[in-house]
């Protein structure tokens, strides 16, 4: 009896060290990620990007396309955080509205993606409206071709991460829809899903601009 209550005495210990540890581990991971919001995410030409990889020597950033269109019509440079440097588009899709540039030098923190999401999921926006960087929340309110959301998104906003509540990214912000009855009164946001992009660019390309 003694031997069984030893053992179950031990076992208990065990236990509720594995769940501390856990718990500790997955609390950092957590502040990690939290902090990578304000390190990822780019003011471009007054509107908003977010880094999905980073190598040795340069990043990639994910953008609205329609926030570069007359960069790269024109073949003129961008301005990244108040710095202007050529334009290198990599990779556009004008119909969903992405673009992926590559930027020198290199960034050190990257966003983590992710393809999974509902409806009435808690969601946060972030980007730079008004040229300030902002962070407002909402849910998940419809799914479609783009994930519409209560979360502000405004001028400057454009282009910027739509995270879910883990500071995971699921999109890409795009565009804001005002409802109205003769005036305002409401609005509603859209994102670009991060797998419509994924699958957009295909297994070879996905590896090449987001996987680590």
């Amino acid at each position: 009896m003694n031997k069984l209550k030893n053992l179950l005495f031990v076992t208990l210990i065990v236990s509720s060290i594995y769940i501390i540890v856990y718990n500790v581990i997955e609390y950092n991971n957590y502040i990690k990620r939290k902090n990578a919001i304000f390190s990822t995410i780019v003011n471009v030409d007054g509107a908003s990007g977010f880094v999905i990889k980073s190598t040795d020597t340069y990043s990639y950033i994910l953008t609205a396309y329609h926030v570069v269109d007359d960069n790269i019509k024109n073949n003129l440079p961008v301005a990244i955080d108040g710095k202007l440097i050529t334009l290198e588009v990599v990779e556009s899709n004008k119909n969903i509205d992405y673009a992926i540039l590559k930027i020198y030098p290199k960034t050190d923190n990257v966003v983590t993606i992710k393809k999974s999401y509902d409806i009435l999921d808690k969601i946060f926006s972030v980007g730079f409206p008004a040229g300030r960087l902002c962070i407002s929340e909402g849910i998940i309110s419809n799914l479609s071709n783009k994930i519409t959301h209560t979360s502000g998104v405004y001028s400057g906003s454009s282009g910027g991460p739509l995270y879910d509540e883990n500071f995971n990214v699921i999109g890409m912000n795009v565009s804001l829809a005002i409802v109205a009855q003769g005036y305002p009164i409401g609005f509603l946001s859209f994102a670009v899903p991060i797998s419509t992009i994924i699958d957009d660019l295909g297994e070879e390309k996905f590896k090449e601009y987001f996987e680590k």
